[in-house]
């Protein structure tokens, strides 16, 4: 196990202990009437969007931009990010509260930090995997796309 597994596992059990609170992003990104899921290094094993936390003082968009570009090497740059939701999300006394994105992208290539994500792929809107996390399902249901 890397240290940074074993970091986020005692991150998370001290999350779990005092009561913390943080504030993340996610972002859909869409291409071609697809979208791209990941799933994460550290975690479960379920689908799910991009993104990650705010930095101190930072806005959710930039925040939004930032974690792409980080995670995937894709530059959003002034393509409109529409703001689907806010979503909250608990673990013991631990909370997250999460912006949802979206924004259409120009192209299917991208590069995946291997760092944090496992597995990276882009599906179908209505083909996306029942293994997924409930921010994926709020951006289908915005969406109104048909499974």
């Amino acid at each position: 196990m890397s240290i940074y597994a074993i970091t986020y596992k005692c991150v998370r059990l001290a999350q779990s202990i005092v009561p913390l609170s943080t504030r993340r992003v996610r972002v859909a990104l869409i291409c071609e009437r697809r979208i791209l899921l990941i799933k994460n290094r550290l975690g479960d094993d379920n689908w799910t969007l991009p993104g990650g936390g705010l930095k101190k003082g930072e806005r959710p968009a930039t925040a939004a931009k930032r974690e792409i570009q980080e995670e995937l090497s894709i530059d959003i740059g002034d393509n409109k990010l529409t703001r689907f939701s806010t979503e909250k999300k608990q673990f013991g006394l631990y909370k997250e509260s999460y912006v949802v994105y979206a924004t259409a992208i120009d192209s299917l290539k991208y590069k995946a930090n291997k760092t944090e994500i496992r597995e990276s792929r882009w599906f179908e809107l209505e083909g996306v995997p029942r293994r997924r996390d409930e921010l994926v399902d709020v951006v289908m249901k915005t969406l109104e796309v048909k499974r």
